[in-house]
C-alpha cells in the first residue's frame, strides 16, 4: 500500500524479490506486504484510469531503499537466532531447561503501518517481535570481573555425549546430508550448502577489507591457453580474482600460468572455475569482453569445487555447524536453498495426535 492504496508496482515487486534472493529457493517467491507512505508529489497515480498502477518519481532510489531495509532486517533476525543458539549452548551446561529457537520468519515493524485502520490497531494485525538490548539475556558477575570477555564462546554443536551443545551429532546420513538432536527435536544439515555459505560470506567479507586474500602457491603452475577475445576477459577480471587468492602470470602472448589458487580449491577445480568464468563473461557480453559482477564472481566462489559427499569426518561436519552458526545468514545456501531442516516437537506432535 502506498499512502494507504492498495496499488500495483513492479518495481515494488521486483525490489522485495532481490531483497530476499538469497533467502528464498529458486522459483519461489516471498509474501510480504509492504506500507509506504511518502509525499503526494513522489508518486504518479494517473498512470492507469483505475489509479491501481502507480509511477513513482525516484524509483531508484525507492527500490534501493526498500532491498536496505528488508535486508536490515533479516539480517537482524539470522543474528538473533544465531545469538540465542548460543546462548541456549551455554545455559545447557549447567540446566536441562528446554529453550525454543526463535522464528525466522522476517516480521513488519508495526511503526510503518498506518495509523487509522478502522478501529483494529495495528498491533492485533502484525506483532512487534523487534528485540532490544535489555531483552538479551544476561549473566551477572562481580564487579572487576573480566572472565566473561576473556573466554572463548561455547560451541553450538557437539558430539553424541557432550555436555554443553546445543547440536549434538548422531550420524551421517545419505551423501552430504548429517543427522543432529537439538533441544528442540532433530535436524538435517546439508553439509555442501552449509560449506558453500561459510565460503560466500568469507568471500565477501574479503571484498569488505583493503588486503587481499593470500592463495596457495602451486609447486607446478597450471598452463592457460586463451585466444584474444578470452584474454581480454581474464584481464579484465584480474583484480577480483587476485582478491580471492588467484595469481595469473602472463607468460607470452594469450599464454598464461596460473600460479596461485584460493586454498580450499584444488589445482583441476581453480583451472575449470577461470574457463567457466570467461565463457560466462562471453556468453553475456557477445562480442565485446563483459565484467561480471562482483555479487556474481562471489556466488560463483562459493559454489566452486567437488561435494566431499560422504566424505566428510565428525569432526569436519561439527567444526561447519559452528562456523555456519557464526554467518550472517545460516539459514540458505548462497542458491536460497535450505542449508538445514529442523524436525521439532511442534511436527512430531501433529503427525503422531499427541504432546511429548
Amino acid at each position: 500500500m502506498v499512502n494507504n492504496r492498495p496499488v500495483d508496482s513492479k518495481a515494488l515487486s521486483y525490489a522485495v524479490i532481490e531483497a530476499y534472493h538469497t533467502y528464498v529457493p529458486k522459483g519461489r517467491y516471498p509474501s510480504a506486504f509492504l506500507f509506504l507512505g511518502m509525499k503526494p508529489s513522489a508518486v504518479d497515480v494517473n498512470v492507469h484510469p483505475t489509479k491501481r498502477e502507480v509511477r513513482f518519481r525516484e524509483e531508484g532510489r525507492l527500490r534501493a531503499f526498500i532491498i536496505r531495509t528488508i535486508n536490515g532486517r533479516l539480517l537482524q533476525l539470522a543474528q538473533g537466532a544465531v545469538s540465542d543458539l548460543f546462548s541456549s549452548a551455554a545455559q545447557t551446561a549447567s540446566t536441562d531447561v528446554e529453550s525454543d529457537i526463535p522464528s525466522t520468519m522476517p516480521t513488519l515493524d508495526t511503526s510503518s503501518l498506518p495509523g487509522d485502520r478502522s478501529g483494529a490497531s495495528a498491533e492485533n494485525i502484525v506483532p512487534n517481535v523487534t528485540a532490544t538490548e535489555n531483552d538479551l539475556p544476561t549473566t551477572d558477575l562481580p564487579r572487576g570481573s573480566d572472565s566473561l570477555e576473556k573466554s572463548e564462546p561455547s560451541p553450538v554443536a557437539g558430539r553424541r555425549d557432550e555436555i554443553g551443545a546445543s547440536w549434538r551429532f548422531l550420524d551421517k546420513l545419505a551423501g552430504d546430508l548429517a543427522l543432529f538432536r537439538t533441544n528442540d527435536g532433530l535436524v538435517v544439515l546439508h553439509c555442501r550448502a552449509a560449506l558453500e555459505r561459510i565460503r560466500f560470506e568469507e568471500t565477501e567479507d574479503v571484498f569488505s577489507q583493503k588486503e587481499a586474500r593470500e592463495g596457495q602457491g602451486l609447486l607446478l603452475p597450471i598452463p592457460l591457453e586463451l585466444d584474444a577475445f578470452q584474454t581480454e576477459i581474464l584481464q579484465a577480471h584480474l583484480p577480483m580474482l587476485e582478491k580471492v587468492g588467484f595469481q595469473v602470470a602472463e607468460f607470452g602472448r594469450n599464454f598464461h600460468r596460473l600460479e596461485a589458487i584460493p586454498s580450499w580449491m584444488e589445482p583441476e577445480a581453480a583451472e575449470l572455475f577461470l574457463r567457466d568464468l570467461i565463457s560466462l563473461a562471453r556468453e553475456r557480453g557477445g562480442n565485446v569482453a563483459k565484467t561480471l559482477g562482483q555479487d556474481e564472481l562471489i556466488r560463483m566462489v562459493s559454489l566452486s569445487g567437488e561435494s566431499k559427499g560422504a566424505g566428510y569426518e565428525e569432526s569436519e561436519i561439527i567444526s561447519l555447524v559452528d562456523q555456519l552458526l557464526r554467518c550472517r545468514n545460516p539459514l540458505r545456501c548462497p542458491l536460497g536453498h535450505p542449508t538445514y531442516v529442523e524436525y521439532g516437537r511442534k511436527e512430531w506432535e501433529a503427525q503422531f495426535g499427541h504432546r511429548f
